[in-house]
Formats: C-alpha cells, structure tokens, sequence
C-alpha cells in the first residue's frame, strides 16, 4: 500500500526545480558560514531552507505510485514499524536503562534493539489492537 501525493493534487515539474534551488542555496549558505563570511544567526535561516527544498523534493517524488520512493516507503518493514511506532515509542526509554545502563558495547545495544522490537511488537499486537477491536476488520 503505497502513498501516492497525486490522490490529493498534483505538482508542477517546477517544485521539484524550486527543491533543488533551495538545497543549492542552503549549501552555499553553510559554505559561507564555515568560511565565516556570514554569522552564526543565519543558521537557522541555512536549515530551514535545507529542509524545504528536501520536503518539496520528496513530495515531487512521491506523486508516482511506482517510484522508487514510494516503493521503499511502502515495503513491510517500514509499514510495520510505522504500526508500532507509538509502542516503540513508550518501550524504548525504559528498555534502555534496564538493558544499557551507562555501559555500552555492540552486543547490548544489538540485545536492547531486539527486546525493544519485541517488546513494542506484543504491546502493538494485544493491547493498543485491541483498544480498537482484534476482529474489527476496519483498522489496519
């Protein structure tokens, strides 16, 4: 089940070029603020146009039900995740302190990724589905 954004509306090759233009500027800005030719409150200014030209890029991409984009967004993994994305959410924090503690080596936090799956897993699967009913055939 992939997002297509041309359900809604659809976009102008020129957004896609708007996008570009923004992520060439906001470059150049940081290139400017490394050679401290501009000052450190202009940042904020360098992000935001960052971060619009990635989102009208990303909305450009996503009108086709095929692309690669959509294709991605859409696999079961990420689809799942989204679904457990509030169980992982509350499960997360208290996971970590019980399994890392202060101390951390890739073994543990292998461990604590996969009980913290686990765990958000079975949160998602038999108390927030059945907040809405297992057997309601409505809800995702």
């Amino acid at each position: 089940m992939a997002f297509a954004v041309s359900q809604y509306y659809s976009l102008s090759p020129g957004v896609l070029f708007l996008g570009l233009c923004l992520l060439l500027v906001a470059s150049h800005g940081w290139d400017y603020y490394i050679l401290n030719l501009i000052s450190i409150s202009a940042t904020p200014l360098i992000n935001n146009l960052l971060l619009l030209g990635f989102f009208l890029i990303i909305m450009y991409l996503l009108q086709s039900p095929r692309s690669l984009i959509n294709q991605f967004v859409g696999t079961s993994f990420l689809v799942g995740t989204g679904r457990i994305c509030y169980s992982l959410y509350l499960w997360h924090g208290v996971i970590l302190l019980l399994l890392l503690g202060t101390q951390r080596n890739p073994l543990q936090v292998f461990l604590y990724l996969l009980v913290t799956f686990a765990v958000s897993f079975l949160s998602y699967r038999y108390i927030e589905n059945n907040k809405w009913g297992a057997h309601n055939k409505s809800h995702p």
